[in-house]
């Protein structure tokens, strides 16, 4: 037989699976706003990356000292968009696998929920099986003592009879 589940239990796995979701909400939610922070940066980068080689290429004079800066600075913020490309993917990462637990007990509520059912249906099925027996015996039973009341009046007509026999003979 089926082990048997508390509402208790149900409701509180319930709230615990839908608290689960709320994070995952969170976490795309955080997740999406570094997404949109890189793609500003990448902007900004795709912008000094043009302006120092328009720079170079343009033909005129340039100060090597600006150019090294600014070639520095591409670096530096490639290395943080590196780190932070990273941060996202661990954030993917940890997502899925929140994603995955949150699936697995979505599977074992909707098991638990059709055990649920299935307990009750066949408690329902026992119920009325139970309800015609005890319709059954209550027909026999009210047979019975129809019968036997039946009996009883015919005794009592008898005595009656004999009763009134008795007093007219007397």
């Amino acid at each position: 037989m089926a082990t048997e589940y508390t509402p208790e239990y149900l409701y509180d796995m319930i709230n615990r699976i839908d608290g689960e979701i709320n994070e995952l909400k969170e976490t795309i939610n955080t997740l999406a706003n570094t997404v949109k922070e890189l793609d500003k940066r990448y902007g900004e980068l795709a912008q000094r990356v043009d302006a120092v080689a328009n720079a170079l290429t343009s033909g005129r004079q340039v100060d090597m000292g600006s150019v090294l800066r600014e070639i520095a600075y591409i670096e530096t913020t490639m290395l943080n968009y590196r780190d932070q490309l990273s941060k996202v993917r661990d954030q993917l990462n940890d997502m899925l696998t929140q994603l995955n637990k949150t699936m697995g007990e979505l599977s074992d509520a909707r098991a638990m929920i059709f055990d649920v059912v299935n307990n009750l249906r066949n408690l329902l099925a026992n119920y009325q099986s139970r309800l015609e027996e005890l319709s059954i015996t209550i027909t026999e039973l009210s047979l019975t003592l129809s019968s036997r009341l039946s009996d009883i009046e015919r005794e009592i007509r008898a005595m009656r009879d004999s009763t009134l026999l008795n007093k007219g003979r007397q």
